[in-house]
């Protein structure tokens, strides 16, 4: 049992160096859900990802790299449509949702999201750009939350359902709240429960690291990335309890309440690895960096190809069923 390892010892004096001891106390508070909701706060402003795996991953949905998976989504399921209402659970400082509905295709967008500083950045964002009136961002949960059953058109998932728990309860609300023939459009992390990465995945991502300058591997807290390595469970508890809590049961618990219409992996086992901790030095998009970005992606192609890893990352789109 990988309980807790030298790493976790050498990331936790790492970051209180860079964020101070307030980082850690924010950790240690007695309730669960505290710790969930100090963890989002502390990552309140989204990770960007560099454009060439923007476009990566754009293509391997779409088939365009310059196409988002939004707006073929859109294209394909609610072209000639104007008033759809859908649900967005963990939906954080709404950068997704804006997206959505920027299309003129959804009437109202019900958001939820633990974390309050995320909801307050989300609500001046949607004020900002004036769609207000069809984005309502609320602090809450769907599990813990009073729904109409078949309200909704559409339903998404956007990287937050490996942080729900009990994860069954949570996906057969969002299948009771869906209307009959309603769509779950899902964009996720389907890898290993709390980050438990495979050897196979350690390996290649270390790998991967080692080629890389050190320039580009600095982190923002001062300190440089040298290997992939496997979280300790107590740190992961500590540090998020919700991180990836049931991710490992997301693609069977869908599969169990709705019917697959689209499913597409994403790859992502090896670059995330790599790129999670210093995807800002690769934000430039310049040929150097591209170059290294491809680098990486090739590796973790011919490891999929072999079948020596799966994808940790999923695009998909479910359907309740017409019961």
């Amino acid at each position: 049992m990988n309980i807790i390892n030298p790493y976790d010892l050498l990331e936790v004096l790492q970051e209180m160096i860079g964020r101070g001891p307030g980082w850690l106390l924010r950790r240690l508070k007695i309730s669960k859900t505290e710790r969930v909701s100090a963890a989002w706060g502390d990552k309140a402003e989204m990770r960007i990802w560099p454009g060439k795996l923007v476009r990566h991953t754009n293509k391997k949905i779409s088939g365009d790299e310059n196409e988002s998976p939004v707006v073929y989504f859109t294209k394909k399921y609610l072209s000639g449509r104007d008033s759809v209402t859908a649900l967005s659970v963990g939906c954080g400082e709404g950068t997704h949702e804006l997206e959505w509905a920027k299309t003129g295709m959804i009437a109202r967008l019900d958001a939820f999201d633990l974390s309050d500083q995320r909801i307050q950045m989300a609500k001046r964002r949607a004020a900002e750009a004036k769609l207000d009136d069809i984005l309502k961002f609320e602090v809450r949960d769907i599990f813990n939350t009073k729904v109409e059953d078949n309200k909704y058109d559409l339903a998404l998932a956007i990287a937050s359902l490996h942080h729900f728990s009990p994860l069954e309860q949570s996906i057969s609300k969002i299948a009771e709240v869906l209307k009959p023939g309603g769509l779950f459009y899902v964009n996720e992390f389907v890898g290993p429960r709390k980050w438990q990465w495979t050897d196979t995945q350690l390996a290649g991502a270390s790998k991967m690291i080692k080629m890389i300058p050190r320039t580009y591997r600095k982190r923002k807290n001062g300190f440089y990335l040298n290997r992939a390595w496997r979280p300790g469970l107590l740190r992961m508890y500590f540090s998020d309890p919700s991180e990836a809590v049931e991710s490992d049961r997301i693609i069977p618990l869908l599969d169990k309440y709705f019917e697959r219409v689209e499913f597409k992996p994403l790859g992502g086992a090896i670059t995330q690895l790599v790129f999670g901790k210093i995807a800002h030095n690769f934000l430039n998009d310049d040929a150097e960096t591209r170059t290294l970005i491809e680098m990486v992606l090739a590796e973790e192609e011919s490891l999929l190809e072999k079948k020596l890893i799966e994808s940790d990352f999923l695009y998909a789109v479910y359907r309740k069923p017409q019961i």
